[in-house]
Order: C-alpha cells, then sequence, then structure tokens
C-alpha cells in the first residue's frame, strides 16, 4: 500500500549544464539592401526620438 512511484528505466539521465556553458549561435544578414538599412536606421531614430519624448514629458520638463 505504501509502493513509492519510481521512473521508468528507459528515460535518458542528461546533466543540466549551466546557460554559461552552453553554445549559442547567432546568425546575421551579411548582405542587406540600401533600403531596408534606411528604413532600420530611420526606424530606431524614430522610436528613440519618441522614447525621449516620453521620458521629457513624464519628467516634467517644459516644451519651451
Amino acid at each position: 500500500m505504501t509502493e513509492l512511484a519510481q521512473p521508468p528505466l528507459t528515460a535518458p539521465i542528461t546533466a543540466r549544464q549551466p546557460l554559461l556553458a552552453r553554445r549559442y549561435t547567432l546568425e546575421l544578414r551579411q548582405q542587406t539592401g540600401w533600403p531596408l538599412q534606411a528604413l532600420i536606421i530611420a526606424l530606431a531614430l524614430v522610436v528613440g526620438l519618441a522614447i525621449c519624448t516620453a521620458i521629457l514629458i513624464l519628467a516634467g520638463v517644459p516644451a519651451n
């Protein structure tokens, strides 16, 4: 009546690796057309300006 459940013997036992010891791969596109590069830079500028504007407004800096 007091039997303990045991994991199946066919389950593989793997050691857990720390996050820093794992191997990660980052793939980048080496050649991007100039229109796409211009679009990415323009969007980054717009997002950056929007974030700066929001921070200044929340800090209470006057517009003049």
